[in-house]
């Protein structure tokens, strides 16, 4: 049943939909996967030609980031991820299909694939300026009472990208990269 659950996830989207199908008896083992067939089937239809390339290339920047992490400082880990790849060209990918991209990998819920905001804004960070998105990133606190709370979220054009509410509303931001003169910049190699 571990070994399944990955699928399930990515099957059927979330762990209500896992629990209603088990539920249902429909997710017992293999069978309950493959009782899903035509839902599995949408699944993979719906994806694009270089979809699984790109999905195997964000697992692999999910397992580098915890050690990227820890031994680089945050402006240099951004500056490391802010580079134009020539090898790892993905083409050209809608910034919201991206977001939909990381979000079913990282609702896998499965080992390092857990969604928390740093791991998917640094990942779509990545990928969005590497397909030439000018995005920002950005890093706010807010304060609750006695409690001190952080969150980290993209702009896109002036707007959260990714996002389920407006982080703008709940949290002050403190760090911005690249800065606003930087990419306003016409000497920035960022591309449009």
């Amino acid at each position: 049943m571990v070994l399944i659950r990955p699928v399930e996830f990515w099957v059927l989207g979330d762990a209500a939909s896992v629990e209603r199908q088990r539920s249902l008896g429909q997710s017992s083992g293999a069978g309950g996967v493959l009782s899903n067939c035509p839902s599995l089937l949408r699944k993979i239809v719906a994806l694009k030609r270089g979809d699984l390339g790109v999905l195997s290339r964000m697992a692999a920047l999910v397992m580098v980031l915890p050690l990227a992490q820890r031994l680089l400082s945050l402006p240099s880990l951004l500056k490391l991820l802010d580079r134009r790849p020539v090898r790892w060209r993905i083409g050209n990918y809608e910034p919201e299909r991206l977001v939909r991209l990381t979000q079913g990998l990282l609702k896998q819920n499965v080992g390092m694939f857990r969604p928390n905001c740093l791991k998917q804004s640094l990942i779509l960070f990545y990928f969005l300026r590497s397909s030439g998105w000018r995005v920002t990133i950005l890093f706010g606190v807010s304060k609750d009472g006695g409690r001190l709370a952080s969150h980290c979220w993209l702009e896109f054009k002036g707007a959260p990208i990714g996002e389920t509410d407006d982080p703008r509303t709940a949290f002050e931001a403190i760090y911005v990269y690249p800065s606003p003169t930087s990419e306003a910049d016409p000497k920035n190699d960022g591309q449009s």
